[in-house]
């Protein structure tokens, strides 16, 4: 019995995939209150809260790109300031499976 490579075997990527990437969020600054739930409860840990007292608004951190597109964040909010915008693509030889667009978690 020969062995097969995996590039031969019949579930094997085809073709290599240029299109994937981190999730991605958008903080709407003048919806948003700086209550600080969504830097609290993102696992990423790349939302930050700027500014003193009543000027406190949340942001993505500067250089950091590894939100998962868990969308715990626009979960969380409620003044509905924070979207998820684009999923967390998988790249290289792993497969993802199409399951339609994202679903917003419960409210919390």
């Amino acid at each position: 019995m020969s062995q097969q490579l995996y590039a031969e075997l019949e579930f094997a990527p085809r073709q290599e995939r240029t299109d994937f990437g981190p999730g991605k969020v958008k903080i709407d600054a003048e919806l948003c209150d700086g209550c600080i739930l969504c830097a609290v409860i993102c696992p990423a840990a790349i939302i930050e809260i700027t500014g003193k007292k009543q000027d406190r608004k949340a942001r993505l951190r500067e250089g950091q790109d590894n939100c998962m597109a868990c969308a715990c964040c626009e979960a969380i909010c409620q003044l509905e300031a924070i979207h998820v915008v684009r999923s967390y693509d998988f790249g290289g030889k792993w497969k993802q499976f199409d399951r339609g667009e994202l679903s917003i978690p419960r409210r919390f």
